[in-house]
Formats: structure tokens, sequence, C-alpha cells
């Protein structure tokens, strides 16, 4: 067998079942019945690094880019579909913040949880940017009020669309967000202690989306752990009409902004799920 550092079998612990192999969307391990899985060298470019190998191993036989069975939690029961049904019916968007900061244990429960979301084509290039100390958000909101009052005054002059990468500025628009930001409170950021942008690389296969689903998944267990969330718009359209912002949030060089939430402890305790109209639903058959 040929092993390498990504890939290797423990020889005294392997079953021969080809689990593995079967598993693997890149075909890339190779089983032959009663001989040892392996992956070759010239296989190797192929491998995605989506660990299904390691994970599906009933002989913990694997051992994964230096990772072996016993370095890892084994699999517990899943919540039950109630559980999980209740928490997606009971999420609310917050609007109203506390004025204090989550705290670090809570935060890092956040960041950890982030290298287990899925990205199209397993490409975990995803940035995640968090602002954890409220004096930074407030800190971070006059850096774009001053950047937004230079860029509306260009275009005042300009009076015309003014086209970057990803967005086209509208004049009216930045007048309306102008009106919205000189208003006394806080409508962009909602006086949100805390921040978090997903950004992506440019060549990522999939990169807007995967910044969504890697939110979706953030605010599900910022949930679970008791904080509120809001999907930002309007500063998801900052970043990405005013793109000297993203320096001040240390995105990575050739990376783009792809969505904002915002996240603390809510000042409201809902008592109840609602009960929402349902979406338009066809079974599809087809003729």
């Amino acid at each position: 067998m040929t092993e390498n550092a990504l890939f290797e079998i423990n020889k005294e612990k392997c079953i021969k079942c080809g689990l593995c192999s079967n598993i693997c969307p890149c075909n890339v391990i190779k089983f032959e019945k009663g001989e040892y899985p392996e992956i070759s060298e010239t296989n190797l470019a192929g491998c995605m690094e989506c660990q299904h190998c390691f994970s599906v191993c009933p002989a913990g036989a694997i051992s994964f880019d230096g990772v072996i069975d016993s370095e890892l939690v084994n699999l517990e029961k899943n919540p039950s579909a109630e559980s999980m049904l209740n928490l997606i019916k009971t999420r609310r968007s917050c609007r109203n913040f506390k004025d204090e900061n989550v705290s670090p244990e809570i935060i890092k429960k956040l960041t950890d949880m982030t290298a287990w979301v899925p990205t199209g084509c397993n490409d975990h290039r995803l940035h995640f940017s968090i602002i954890d100390d409220k004096e930074e958000l407030v800190k971070l909101k006059q850096v774009i009020k001053d950047e937004f009052s230079k860029t509306f005054t260009k275009l005042r002059l300009a009076k015309e669309f003014i086209s970057h990468k990803d967005v086209k500025i509208d004049y009216k628009k930045f007048v309306q967000y102008k009106r919205i930001m000189s208003l006394h409170n806080d409508i962009i950021f909602r006086e949100a202690p805390h921040l978090v942008v997903v950004a992506y690389p440019k060549d990522a296969p999939c990169g807007p989306t995967d910044s969504v689903i890697a939110l979706s998944y953030f605010e599900l267990y910022a949930q679970t752990l008791g904080l509120g969330t809001l999907w930002c718009g309007m500063a998801q359209w900052l970043f990405q009409a005013l793109p000297k912002l993203c320096k001040h949030i240390e995105l990575p060089k050739n990376y783009k902004p792809g969505y904002v939430m915002l996240f603390g402890y809510s000042k409201e305790n809902y008592k109840r799920m609602t009960k929402p109209k349902s979406c338009s639903l066809a079974h599809v058959k087809i003729k």
C-alpha cells in the first residue's frame, strides 16, 4: 500500500470492508476485496479532504491528515426531529440588543463551530471577521459614517451611477442611506454589540452561497447559546458599495464580503412561536 501524510491505514485495525472506498465522493480510494484500501500519489490530488472515509470507518483504522480516531469524540445521538423543528420555529430576528458584550466563552464556541459549516466542493476557505467587543463596533460605525460621507459627496458631484465590481452605486440610494444614518436611532446596526462578516475568496466555486449557509448555521447555534441574531442587508450593501471598509475588518487579499450578521444578547423574551403562512409548494411529477 502507498501511504501518505493525508490518508493512512492502520493495518492492525482495518477489517477490509471497503466502506471508505464506497463513500468517497471523488473515487480516489482504491479497494480490492481482501486487500487494504489505498490512495495513490496520483489520485491524491483529486481528494477534496471531506473526511467521509475517516468518519465512516467502523474500526477507526483511518487516520486523516494526522488525526486519529481516538482524538475525536464519537457521534452522539442527534437532537430529536421535534426539538430541531422547535429551534427553527422559535428563531426570531433580533432588533433590540442589550448593551453588553457576549462572554468570551460563548464567542469561542461560536468561532470554533465555524470549522464545520458546509461549503461547495468542500472549499473551506471562508473567512470570518468577528467584532467581539462592542466598543470596536462603535469605532467601525464611525469609520463607515466618514467613508460614506466622502463617497456621497463624490456621487453628488457626479450625479450618476458609479460602478464597482460587485454593485452599482445609485445616488438616490445613497441619499436614502444618508438620511437613515443621520437619524439618532441606529437603524442599520440596531445597537448590536457584535458583528460577523463572512468573506470568500474571489475564485471560490460557491462563495456567495457558502457565506449565507455559514451564517445560517451560525444563527441557529447562536440561538442555542441564548443569543439573538439579525441578517444585516444594509451593512452588507455598505461593505460592497464602499470596498475601502473591508480593510478595517481585516479581510484577506482577494476576498469579497459575502454577508453580514449582527448578534448579541436580546432584550426581548419571546413567549411563543409564530404561525406564518405556508410557502408556495409543488409536488413535482415529471410527465
